[in-house]
């Protein structure tokens, strides 16, 4: 019709807009990988997280970098592998990190980040879940030990064998006449980097050192109550009870 009428829309409007397609599929979790073999994993070990979707997906971390949240409550952080279907988080077991069930991912959070498919943005927080296989988490490191206690008689070169190390005192009071044999070595090698080792013990405890070891004077490094040892050439000081008493010189 012309001028006052109304034009039937309906049946004469269409056109092509050009390369323009639509993909309202946002890309979707297909499997979780690990190169991690099963065991467990203690702190400052490192348990890389493959995500695999179903399309490429291309990772934007301008305003922030996405990240796994783990069952123990730890994070793994994007690493790489945008425009790919396969993305890379890792995990760093930090101290006090434990999961002594299998490990497994609960969630995603982009952390300011996006994941784009094809035209599509990736709906990360509720899709992304699943298991890790069998990976435990002991990250609880034990406790520092600067003290031992002897309860037999033992020559030192076998606690330092059995590893212990950064010891500032042996402890032989209280467990009747025991004996506890020592050398230089041993006094590097067990102690940190001061290189400074305190004996206790009681009337009846024998402590056997090597020649070499001289007793100081009192000086400026003198403690109370104990006696005070050197050795020539070596920065090592060795404090004996002086509850001890038998102290053997072993040449």
């Amino acid at each position: 019709m012309g001028t006052g009428t109304i034009a039937d829309a309906q049946s004469s409007v269409f056109g092509d807009l050009g390369n323009v397609t639509v993909d309202g599929d946002a890309p979707d979790v297909t499997a979780f990988l690990t190169t991690a073999t099963a065991g467990t994993y203690i702190d400052g070990d490192t348990i890389s997280i493959q995500v695999e979707y179903d399309e490429a997906v291309t990772v934007d971390t301008t305003s922030g970098t996405p990240y796994l949240v783990l069952s123990n409550g730890a994070t793994a952080t994007y690493a790489s592998g945008s425009v790919s279907a396969s993305l890379v988080f890792n995990y760093v077991v930090a101290e006090g990190n434990t999961d002594s069930t299998d490990l497994s991912v609960t969630s995603m959070n982009l952390g300011g980040g996006s994941l784009v498919g094809t035209g599509t943005i990736a709906d990360a927080q509720s899709s992304v879940f699943g298991d890790l296989g069998n990976v435990t988490v002991d990250g609880d490191a034990p406790d520092v030990v600067d003290s031992i206690l002897v309860a037999e008689s033992i020559d030192l070169s076998a606690i330092v064998a059995a590893g212990a190390n950064n010891i500032e005192q042996i402890n032989m009071e209280g467990n009747g006449s025991d004996t506890l044999s020592i050398n230089i070595q041993d006094v590097l090698d067990i102690t940190d980097s001061n290189n400074i080792l305190f004996i206790d013990g009681d009337t009846g405890d024998q402590v056997i050192i090597e020649n070499g070891w001289q007793r100081q004077v009192s000086n400026s490094e003198s403690v109370s109550g104990y006696q005070q040892f050197s050795m020539e050439g070596v920065e090592a000081t060795l404090y004996i009870d002086e509850d001890v008493s038998k102290l053997v010189m072993n040449s």
